[in-house]
C-alpha cells in the first residue's frame, strides 16, 4: 500500500485494520491543500480531492550551519 500528499509519498503507515491506517506525512515547505492518493497492492487507487492541509510551521528552525 502507498499514500501520498500531492507528490510526496507518506513516510510510514501502519495498517490496524481494513478501516484504519495510520500515516507519517512527508513534510512540506509551505502551506496549502493537497490531494491523498491510496494506491493498493491489487492496482486499485482511491484519490481524495484537496483532503490534506498543510499549515503554516509556528517555531523556530534551527539551522547549525548558521552562528556558532
Amino acid at each position: 500500500m502507498g499514500v501520498y500528499f500531492g507528490v510526496s509519498s507518506a513516510k510510514a503507515i501502519v495498517i490496524h485494520s481494513p478501516w484504519l491506517i495510520t500515516v507519517l506525512t512527508p513534510q512540506r515547505e509551505e502551506p496549502g491543500v493537497v490531494d491523498v492518493l491510496l494506491r493498493f497492492g491489487d492496482g486499485e487507487e482511491l484519490e481524495l480531492r484537496q483532503a490534506y492541509t498543510y499549515e503554516e510551521q509556528v517555531g523556530i528552525v534551527l539551522r547549525p550551519e548558521i552562528g556558532g
